[in-house]
């Protein structure tokens, strides 16, 4: 997975989510939440794009505010950083 924000299911209406991949695809992303509801994400996504929407450098891409603004740390070493 290498989005901005990615999603992995983990049982019926049951979700992983993900932030911090990077537009060209050189950054993993890291999880953030885990096993959360539809609702669950669509309220974490909505506090965070409106977040990055008033925050953001300009042309700064999500999964880059994301890092910056310290909602998840980058994956440096992805045997370690991961699942941490």
């Amino acid at each position: 997975m290498l989005a901005e924000v990615g999603l992995v299911g983990k049982a019926p209406g049951r979700y992983n989510l993900h932030l911090g991949g990077n537009r060209s695809g050189t950054r993993i992303p890291r999880m953030y939440r885990e096993n959360i509801t539809e609702s669950e994400i669509l309220d974490s996504i909505d506090e965070l794009v409106g977040r990055w929407a008033k925050e953001r450098e300009a042309g700064e891409g999500f999964g880059d505010f994301t890092v910056r603004a310290g909602i998840i740390r980058p994956v440096l070493d992805p045997a370690r950083d991961f699942w941490e």
